[in-house]
């Protein structure tokens, strides 16, 4: 009975021991495969083939490179230095030769900016949830590479200059001149354009040939002996005493051969400088603070007021004038011009583009100018005028001047001069000293100085003598048409000795 009741728990235990091990291997399989699976998708993420879910946001996924540089796991900033060595050799290894002749200049990153999209780049790649390729390019800042190019061309580049005259002589009318020189201009806008066409082909290197523009000068030495005639002449007559007329004489005589270039402007003072003792002037009657004394250089401003006449029928611009504090002996009413070392000056402009040449002197007690230049043709004569526009009840007088330009006798056109202002006293020429002409009047303490401008005036040519009827005209009525109101005009404002 035993035995019949032991064999059926044996045989019940056998099905529970084959349940157990089922599920033990069905356990083991899963593990396996999860294993497996895990390791899959480890292996996938560590590839970048897997977005990584554990990822942190503030690092690259793994698999991202830039320039085939992982930068997976990386922090930004890891990154950012990660890439400095290939940001550098994108940016370097510029280079380009810029050709002309013989020559040769060179240009480099190092003379101008090229820029790297670093930032940008990795900014997109952060964002890769997995492996991804990026690169970087770069970018040549246009304005500071034209700027190097100008730059390192510059030595080529050479301005045409003009003829310059040097001296002038009237009996041959032969005019010397240091040669005209042409200019050469890179034209660098093309050079531009040739280095911005290796850049677009990708190219970092490249060389280009230069091109060049001659330049010729506006003016040559053949021009301004063309162009160089007789404009205007005028004359004054020395009553003055020995010393003074040696003087005045002595002033034109340094003025005599002074070329004035186009667009230039002569200076009295600057051309003949201080009529003093040591220049060899003698002394000769003038007034200081209202007394006759014997001054150096006495006499002078019959030389300036000769060259102001040749310059007012020369076409030329009068820019600096003053007027006597009282009319002149030598020359009609508002048509004198003083000077006084150092401050009153005589000063014309030559609105011309070619040369102006002085041609001065005397010839006993006659002082003359003439002056040659450019004469353009559209006049032939200048004739001067002045005229006594106002006297007040103390006798001071304002006087007007005009010169009038004619081309085949027919009127072209009139231009007004600087007024002058003269107190009420003689002339040079009458009383005392004043009556043998041996002084001039010194300029006035009080009143301001006249700085003119008689026009603009685009060349000259004149043949005119000094003063005469038909050419300078002094009376006490306007020419018709002229209004006999004037403002006044300037004597120079101190107290030193005039000639």
């Amino acid at each position: 009975m035993q035995h019949c009741q032991e064999e059926p728990v044996k045989n019940m235990m056998k099905p529970n021991r084959h349940k157990k091990k089922v599920v033990f291997i069905c356990l083991a399989s899963v593990v396996g495969v999860l294993i497996i699976v895990g390791a899959i998708v480890f292996t996938l993420i560590q590839q970048g083939k897997l977005a990584n879910p554990w990822r942190s946001a503030n690092a690259f996924a793994n698999g991202v490179t830039v320039e085939g540089i992982d930068l997976g796991g990386k922090t930004m900033e890891q990154a950012k230095d990660a890439l400095a060595d290939a940001e550098k050799q994108k940016t370097s290894g510029y280079r380009f030769e810029l050709k002309y002749q013989d020559q040769t200049f060179t240009v480099s990153d190092q003379d101008f900016k090229v820029t790297c999209n670093t930032d940008e780049v990795l900014q997109e790649a952060i964002k890769a949830k997995k492996a991804e390729k990026f690169s970087l390019s770069t970018t040549v800042d246009q304005s500071t590479l034209k700027t190097a190019l100008e730059n390192a061309v510059a030595p080529l580049n050479k301005e045409a200059k003009d003829a310059q005259a040097k001296s002038f002589n009237p009996s041959s009318g032969k005019v010397v001149c240091d040669a005209a020189q042409t200019g050469v201009e890179v034209q660098n806008d093309q050079v531009f354009q040739d280095v911005q066409k290796i850049l677009d082909e990708g190219n970092k290197t490249g060389s280009v040939t230069l091109t060049v523009k001659t330049v010729d000068p506006q003016v040559t030495a053949d021009d301004i002996q063309k162009n160089t005639v007789k404009l205007g002449t005028f004359s004054t007559v020395s009553t003055n005493n020995a010393n003074g007329t040696f003087n005045m004489a002595r002033a034109l005589a340094t003025a005599n051969g002074t070329v004035i270039q186009g667009g230039g402007t002569f200076s009295f003072l600057n051309t003949v400088g201080a009529c003093d003792e040591a220049a060899g002037y003698k002394p000769a009657g003038a007034i200081v603070d209202g007394k006759v004394v014997d001054s150096y250089g006495g006499g002078i401003c019959q030389a300036s007021t000769t060259i102001y006449g040749a310059a007012l029928r020369s076409g030329c611009d009068i820019t600096i004038r003053y007027n006597h504090t009282y009319a002149s002996s030598y020359v009609p009413l508002g048509l004198d011009a003083t000077v006084s070392w150092p401050s009153a000056d005589l000063q014309f402009k030559n609105p011309t583009k070619y040369p102006m040449f002085i041609v001065s002197g005397s010839n006993g007690n006659t002082m003359f100018c003439t002056i040659y230049g450019y004469n353009d043709g559209t006049w032939d004569n200048i004739k001067v005028s002045s005229w006594q526009a106002s006297k007040d009840e103390k006798g001071a007088v304002v006087a007007n001047a005009q010169r009038t330009y004619y081309k085949n006798g027919a009127e072209v056109r009139t231009e007004q001069l600087p007024s002058s202002y003269y107190s009420n006293k003689e002339a040079a020429s009458s009383g005392s000293a004043e009556t043998n002409n041996d002084v001039e009047n010194n300029t006035s303490q009080t009143q301001q100085p006249s700085v003119g401008t008689a026009g603009a005036v685009s060349q000259s040519s004149n043949n005119n003598a000094g003063p005469s009827s038909s050419d300078t005209v002094s009376s006490t009525k306007p020419p018709q048409g002229q209004s006999s109101s004037a403002s006044k005009s300037s004597s120079v404002s101190q107290s030193s000795k005039v000639a």
